[in-house]
Formats: structure tokens, C-alpha cells, sequence
């Protein structure tokens, strides 16, 4: 048995690690994947530019792409058509080798190839890594699983280092729910990764060779669409369906993970570091301190809300955070571009926000009051804007931490890269506790539009709370959520359709009360 026990601490602290390894490489990933098959189309879309443009000017340097006497050339690549009539078979010849000549010693085209080439290469390579990482992590969840049920029932796990009492936590649950064995079956299988999707990565990416398929394959073939371009059509479609097979890997993985304890060593240094600082600027007598001081006021108060531009109606909506005594507003459509703007109002620190400097419209921000410790920061992805803020109150009695994602989708955004991405921000957050995410999804909770959402969050043991229509024409387009264990630390939750028009606003604030426990 102790010989299980240092294997449970050693597979314990490796899995973390691998864990945090996998969510590099998945990020990485994310962002490689969808660059890949857009170069790959916009390649496509060039040589088929490049193909519909040719003439017979182009081709009849060749003396075999001159038709023969009482033969006609007509011009395929501007109309259409195909070869008819006297030489035809010459003609074809001659045109096809002058124009993979021609195609050859343009200097953009090479250029273009050569970009796209890249992509695959940079592709194939994070998909190695990231189906390494996942099969690590699978086969190294398969090794603690066999040993916590060994030892179940037979070890006093709270005496043991945090990590090896988060993974205890889990297997209560894994045990209970027959989840071991379905992680089991999966590690099995992913464990095997490496023999099941590295040959087709090794077909898909590493075995192309761009500028082969383009100059061996651009030949006349009937309407404007050329061969080299089907031909990487039906690469993007495979790098499609291995991005669907993977992303269902990825979302096991996260799910596993999920059913643990949080980890959460790396904010531990940030965390005693605000605790520090607050004690600094807070230091009295502890004789002159209130020891019937109790922790019924140490509630926190939120407002979602969607401004539609915060800076031109900041005066209404900061006398309304005043006037319901809001402690965290959380904003999404702040429309400002601009930054730094310093935005205050009394008992609150200043504004914080993530512009969107590109194009008008979006952004993210939160307006906290100054009792609460905020660590802030901004997250980038392509599909959404995000920001993460941890809330420390501290009491006389107690610390009590939140965390919480504020995040705005467009409404045209692509939603497949949406749910990869969102799925990213949920691996992250699973090495937490207490964390909410909330904002202005602009995907309809209430009917289908949102039926891959709920069964995502649903499958990933994630709540979502907001049951009331939030938009003035129908719709539960802001949510919040909530790992399904934590759900009780929302309370109160209420949709405010009241101060909506006194605001002009076209969403209706969502307000809710969390009291986390120290």
C-alpha cells in the first residue's frame, strides 16, 4: 500500500503538469487549425484565379498548343469550354505544359504556395504535439485511476499533499459514477493517439507537398475550377473531419479534469500577494477592531450588463450601480476604441476595460468596488472578447476568492471556431475553483441555436443559470455559468426589465448575488 501511495502522489503532481503542457499545445493548436485551411482556400482561390484568367495568349508560345491547320482553339479558361475541332490532342498538351510553365515562373504564385506550405507545416507539428499531450494525459489518468481504486477505502487521504486529496475528491465520483471506466476505455484509446491519428496527420499534413500537388496537376479541365484546386479541397476536408475527431478528445480531456479538485498553484503567489498588499494598507490596532463583526455583508453583488456604449450613458449607468449598490458590474458592447480612458466613480476603482481597437462595436469591461482585491486581465481569442478577474474579499474572519470571465461573441462571429475556443477557455478554467463566466453570448439559450452549447456545458458538468428572456426582442442571449457543484454560489438572480429603457439599452440587466464560502 505505501508503495501505491507514493505512485498516487507521483501520478497526482504528473498529471497536473501534463495537464498544463496540453493546454499550451491546445492553444497553439486552435489558433494554427483554422489559419491552415483558410490559407488553404485562399490558395485555392488564386489558382483558380489564376486558371479562369488564362487565354490562349498565355499558351501559344508552345508550338504544340498551336491547333493544326483547319483547327480551332477555343479558350477554356475564360469561357468554359473545351477544346474542340482539328489538333485537339496537341493542343491540349501544348496548353497544359505552358501553362504549369507559366504558373511555375510567377513569381506570386510560388510566393502563395509557399505560404500555404508553411501553414501545413506549422499545422502538422502542433497537431503532433497536441495528440501527444492528449495521449499522455490519458495514459497517465489511466495509471491513477488503477491505483486510487486500489487504495479506496483504505487511505486517509486528507493527510496528504493538496494534490493527491484533489485527485481522492475525484475518484469518489469516478468510482461512483462508473466515470473509471469510461476514462479507462477512452485512456486505452487515446493513450494509443499516436498510432491512430499521427498517420493521418503524417497524410493530412506532413506528406504534402503544396507546390507538387499545384504544378503536376493545373491542367485544362472543363469550367474555371482546376484540378490542383479539388485536389486541396479535399485536404481542407480532411483537415475538417481531424478537427472534429480531435476536438471530441480534447472536450474527454477536459471533462476528466474537470471532476477534480482545482489546482491552483499558479495563482497561489498572485493571491498571497494581494492578501499582502491589503494588509499593508489596511493595518490598525487589533484592539480597536469589531470582534462581534460578522460576515452576513460579505455577499457580492453583480450586474451584467450590456451598454451599447458605457461612455455615452455612464452618468445613468453608474447612478444605477450606486443605486442598487452594485459591488461588480460587468459590461459587454462597451464600443470603446479609445484607450487609456480613466473612468471613476466614488468607492469604486477605476473602469477596467479591453478595448476593441480594430473595428467598432464589442468590448469587454468591469467596474469593482474598491473593497474588493481585483487581479485583471484580458484574454485574446478570434471568436470573442474575454476578460479574467480575480475578486478577493477579505474580512476579519475570512478570505473569500472569485473568479470570474466576462466575455462578448459577436453575433456573426464563426461559431465552430467559437466552440473550440470556448472549449479552451473551459480547460483553462477547470484548474480553478469558484468561477463564474458570464456575458453576452449572443446565442440563444432558449431555443435550438443553442442545442451544441447545452450539450457541451451539460456534458462538461457546467450550469447555466439565466431562464428569463434578456433581450428586448426575445432571446436568453446573456448567460451565466457555473461549474454544476458550485451552481449554488448564485443566488437572487434576476432579470431587470424595468431600468432598460430609462438606460436605452436593448438587453436587460442580470443581476445576482454570490456568497462564496472562505
Amino acid at each position: 500500500m505505501e508503495e501505491c501511495l507514493k505512485l498516487i502522489v507521483q501520478y497526482s503532481e504528473q498529471r497536473e503538469k501534463i495537464y498544463k503542457e496540453f493546454l499550451k499545445r491546445l492553444e497553439q493548436w486552435m489558433l494554427i487549425r483554422p489559419r491552415t485551411i483558410q490559407g488553404l482556400l485562399d490558395l485555392i482561390s488564386y489558382i483558380d484565379s489564376f486558371h479562369k484568367g488564362a487565354n490562349v495568349a498565355n499558351i501559344i508560345g508552345s508550338a504544340a498548343g498551336i491547333a493544326g491547320a483547319g483547327g480551332v482553339l477555343l479558350a477554356p479558361f475564360t469561357g468554359g469550354l473545351s477544346l474542340a475541332v482539328g489538333g485537339i490532342v496537341a493542343s491540349a498538351v501544348g496548353a497544359t505544359t505552358s501553362l504549369v510553365a507559366s504558373f511555375k515562373d510567377n513569381s506570386v504564385a510560388r510566393e502563395n504556395c509557399e505560404k500555404a506550405q508553411e501553414l501545413i507545416d506549422k499545422d502538422a507539428k502542433a497537431t503532433y504535439a497536441l495528440t501527444s499531450s492528449m495521449g499522455e494525459y490519458h495514459e497517465i489518468t489511466q495509471k491513477l485511476s488503477d491505483c486510487l481504486r486500489s487504495a479506496h477505502g483504505k487511505i486517509n487521504f486528507e493527510s496528504l499533499p493538496p494534490i493527491v486529496a484533489n485527485s481522492q475528491a475525484a475518484s469518489s465520483y469516478l468510482l461512483g459514477t462508473g466515470l473509471v471506466a469510461s476514462a479507462s476505455a477512452f485512456g486505452k484509446g487515446a493513450s494509443k493517439a499516436g498510432a491512430r491519428l499521427l498517420p493521418v496527420v503524417s497524410v493530412v499534413c506532413i506528406a504534402i507537398d503544396i507546390w507538387s500537388i499545384v504544378t503536376t496537376t493545373v491542367d485544362m479541365v472543363e469550367g474555371s475550377k482546376s484540378k490542383a484546386g479539388k485536389e486541396l479541397l479535399k485536404v481542407v476536408q480532411k483537415l475538417r473531419e481531424q478537427r472534429s475527431m480531435l476536438r471530441r478528445y480534447v472536450i474527454e480531456a477536459i471533462r476528466i479534469q474537470a471532476q477534480n479538485a482545482p489546482c491552483e498553484e499558479d495563482e497561489k503567489e498572485i493571491i498571497a500577494q494581494m492578501i499582502k498588499q491589503y494588509e499593508t494598507e489596511n493595518k490598525t490596532d487589533s484592539d480597536s477592531s469589531d470582534s462581534d463583526e460578522s460576515d452576513e455583508d460579505e455577499s457580492i453583488d453583480f450586474c451584467l450588463m450590456n451598454a451599447r456604449s458605457v461612455f455615452n450613458k455612464w452618468k445613468e449607468i453608474t447612478e444605477y450601480v450606486v443605486l442598487k449598490d452594485t459591488d461588480v458590474l460587468a459590461v459587454t458592447e462597451t464600443w470603446n476604441r479609445r484607450k487609456p480612458l480613466v473612468m471613476t466613480v466614488p468607492g469604486y476603482s477605476p473602469f477596467f476595460y479591453a478595448p476593441r481597437e480594430e473595428k467598432r462595436g464589442g468590448g469587454v469591461g468591469a467596474l469593482i468596488k474598491s473593497n474588493i482585491m481585483v487581479f485583471k486581465t484580458s484574454r485574446n481569442f478570434n471568436t470573442f472578447e474575454c476578460i479574467y478577474c480575480i475578486l478577493i474579499v477579505i474580512s476579519k474572519k475570512a478570505v473569500r476568492i472569485i473568479r470570474i470571465y466576462i466575455l462578448y461573441k459577436p453575433p456573426h462571429s464563426d461559431f465552430e471556431t467559437f466552440f473550440d475556443e470556448f472549449c479552451l477557455l473551459i480547460a483553462e478554467s477547470a484548474l480553478k475553483s469558484k468561477v463564474i463566466i458570464m456575458g453576452d453570448f449572443n446565442i440563444n439559450w432558449g431555443n435550438s441555436d443553442s442545442s451544441e452549447m447545452k450539450v457541451l456545458l451539460n456534458y462538461l458538468g457546467l450550469h447555466q443559470h439565466v431562464n428569463k428572456e434578456t433581450h428586448e426582442r426575445g432571446g436568453i442571449l446573456d448567460w451565466v455559468v457555473t461549474r454544476e457543484l458550485e451552481a449554488h454560489l448564485i443566488k437572487d438572480l434576476h432579470v431587470d426589465r424595468q431600468i432598460q429603457k430609462l438606460i436605452n439599452l436593448d438587453h436587460y440587466p442580470v443581476t445576482f448575488t454570490v456568497k462564496p464560502r472562505p
